[in-house]
């Protein structure tokens, strides 16, 4: 796994955590602005995973 993919999955990561402990505080641009970025760097992981071999 290169570090790029690895730092990208833990950015999702932490965003996830960070919406779930506070999605009832948030107001609502907030809360799809999370979504969105989750999407963002979603499809950025997936395309950082190269072709198979």
């Amino acid at each position: 796994m290169r570090t790029v993919r690895m730092l990208v999955g833990l950015l999702f990561l932490g965003v996830l955590a960070s919406y779930l402990l506070l999605a009832g505080e948030l107001v609502e641009e907030a809360q799809w602005g999370t979504v969105g970025a989750l999407g963002v760097l979603g499809l950025a992981w997936v395309r950082l995973g190269g072709q198979p071999q």
